[in-house]
């Protein structure tokens, strides 16, 4: 870890990167919302990098994330945010019905430090910079005074299950993995929380 740079708060700059990284994490997710959203004629990632880098307010806006980088460029980031009910909320009733199981489960993390995303590059994995984002979204809440962090994987994902449960996260609940357009996995989707009482 002693090479590993120490994580900064992301830049406008950088938007283009976490809009990678935010589809990468998700397993493509991210462009489907993107994608439902879009104006005619706009791409689903030019959507995400607009609300990325110049939609203050937005959940995913740089200034809601933490990156790390390799090699001078951004090699991976995280995502994340004091998850209280408002941010959980009930699935709104036109919702997609893919997002049902993600709401469920964020329901029972209220309330927590929400990682949305974290994800590092292929070529940069292995190299600790998901464990230095780990460190940084553990300071990140208990900053805000948050008691619990918590994240949802997929149970297919046995790599980065594994990488949270070795640094104290415990399963808590799982919900169905619902296909969604351009969704390339099945399995369950699964709640992962860590206490950061001491």
């Amino acid at each position: 870890m002693t090479d590993v740079p120490k994580p900064r708060p992301a830049r406008q700059e950088d938007a283009s990167h976490l809009a990678i990284l935010a589809d990468t994490a998700t397993g493509a997710l991210s462009t489907c919302l993107w994608r439902m959203s879009a104006a005619p004629g706009q791409s689903a990632v030019g959507l995400g990098r607009h609300l990325i880098r110049d939609t203050p307010g937005a959940p995913v806006h740089f200034s809601n994330w933490t990156v790390v980088e390799h090699k001078g460029t951004v090699a991976g980031g995280l995502l994340g945010f004091p998850l209280g009910a408002k941010e959980a909320g009930a699935a709104h009733p036109d919702a997609p019905t893919f997002l049902q199981p993600l709401t469920e489960l964020k329901a029972l993390a209220v309330p927590s430090w929400f990682l949305s995303v974290i994800a590092v590059f292929e070529e940069a994995r292995g190299l600790g910079y998901g464990l230095a984002l780990m460190h940084a979204a553990e300071e990140s809440a208990r900053q805000a005074a948050c008691e619990r962090i918590s994240l949802i994987t997929n149970s297919r994902n046995a790599r980065a299950r594994d990488l949270y449960a070795q640094n104290g996260y415990a399963e808590t609940a799982r919900r169905p993995f619902v296909p969604f357009s351009g969704s390339h996995t099945d399995g369950e989707w699964v709640l992962m929380i860590k206490s950061l009482q001491v």
